[in-house]
């Protein structure tokens, strides 16, 4: 799992590749654990998959400079990368 640009601001483009598809889900959490967006929910496909984040909560507000963390979880997967969004 990769982001870019990153640090990033207001877009990071998250990219990872898939085996096989899968039942899944990639979040974004702050640095407390706390989820703050779902990017993908359900099927992910096989193969290189690309989600974009414009660096705002599951309610659209804008968040902060600060540390975030982007996780893949499905099936026998998962992966995680740091994100920075700055000012």
């Amino acid at each position: 799992m990769e982001a870019r640009p990153n640090p990033f601001n207001p877009v990071v483009h998250v990219t990872f590749e898939l085996a096989r598809p899968v039942n899944g889900r990639v979040s974004i959490y702050d640095v407390s654990g706390h989820k703050i967006a779902v990017l993908a929910e359900g099927r992910l496909e096989r193969g290189f998959n690309l989600l974009v984040w414009n660096g705002t909560d599951a309610n659209g507000r804008k968040l902060g400079s600060g540390v975030y963390v982007t996780k893949l979880e499905g099936e026998g997967v998962s992966a995680s990368v740091k994100l920075v969004i700055t000012s």
